[in-house]
Parts: C-alpha cells; structure tokens; sequence
C-alpha cells in the first residue's frame, strides 16, 4: 500500500495535516525531566527530621538541679545553770543567768542565795577569761565577752542584742540592775547545774 493512493482491499483518507506541526502538547512525551525540587530522597527526609528532633533537645548539664543540703541540726538547749570551779578555793561556782533588769537577788531566791563569787570570780574582781567561758557555755555562744564600765555594778553580763560584757566599774554587787543587760549571778545551789571541765581559771 503506498500513501496517498488506492488500495485493493479499501481506500485510505490520508490528512496532510498530520505532517505539520503538533500545536498542542503530547502528555506522553512532553513532561520535563526535571531534578527533584526539594533535593531530599525518602533517606534525607528521615535524617533531616531526625537531626531537627535532635538540635531541639535541651541540653541537662545538672546544675538545674537543685541540691539538697538537708536541715541544720538544731543547736542543744541552753543550760539552766553552769557549774565552774573557777578556782578551786572553796569549790565549784553554780552561775545562772539572769532576765533584763533582773538583779542576782532575784535570780537567787529560788536557787540557795547570793554567793559572792558572781564578783570575784567572774566580776569586776575576777578575770575577763573566766567570765567568757561561763557565758560561752550558758548561751551556746562562741563569742568573748570584753571589758567595760557601766552606769551599775552588774558585772559578767550578756546584753539583750547578744554583746558580752564583764564590767570592771562600779564594784559588782548583789541588787544592781540594767534593763538591758542580762547578768550573770552565781547562787549557793547546785540545780543539776552543767560542768565546765577545762578552759581558763581551773
């Protein structure tokens, strides 16, 4: 069969227009062979996804943290009194505090009286040494009294904001008093008082 011409078994229409150009795209032919867009095979998806989860996560250096140090043992309770053979000559001393304003006869009454040695032992005739370890040990404190003079012979002391004192003048006495100073009186009984074992004046 030849273009164009009749053949023996039927005719054949043959469109010249077939042989010009195709004015519309061929689908089949004509998609462009292009690289990928986002230039991520399936593999880089998943390693980009993967190093973003990661760069994300906060780094935990510890110090958040918070750190337990647990609670402070609390201090031992103040004694009641403190026993201090200061000198050994007569025996041991039996010192009790005293409230603000509070004179030694007071603080006696209930403890056997008055005994001189709130004077010479640790008063204004006793020594600064001997009066320190005696209020170190009644108020749990590691503070050092020093020496003052005062408008009353209250002698070894503790002031109401913690400051200890012995007061060399005026002479200590029995009924002094200061309303801001807490004395230091030594009484003829011996309540269970603490001892003192070593330190200065023994």
């Amino acid at each position: 069969m030849t273009l164009g011409l009749v053949s023996l078994l039927g005719c054949v229409v043959f469109d010249e227009s077939l042989l010009s150009k195709d004015g519309g795209p061929d689908v089949g032919r004509d998609t462009p062979d292009q690289p990928d867009a986002t230039d991520d095979t399936g593999l880089d998806v998943v390693q980009d996804a993967l190093s973003d989860v990661l760069s994300d996560v906060p780094t935990d250096t510890g110090s958040d943290v918070p750190t337990d140090t647990g609670q402070d043992a609390p201090p031992p309770p103040a004694p009641a009194c403190v026993s201090y053979d200061h000198d050994g000559i007569p025996g041991p001393s039996y010192f009790y505090p005293g409230a603000a304003n509070e004179n030694c006869t007071t603080v006696c009454m209930t403890h056997g009286g008055y005994a001189n040695t709130t004077k010479t032992a640790v008063g204004s005739m006793g020594e600064t040494a001997c009066c320190t370890i005696v209020l170190q040990t009644m108020y749990n404190t590691t503070a050092s009294a020093s020496d003052g003079t005062s408008s009353a012979g209250v002698g070894c002391a503790r002031l109401t904001d913690g400051t200890l004192k012995r007061y060399t003048s005026p002479a200590t006495n029995e009924t002094s008093k200061i309303s801001n100073v807490q004395r230091v009186c030594a009484c003829v009984q011996n309540d269970s008082c603490q001892q003192i074992t070593s330190g200065p004046c023994i």
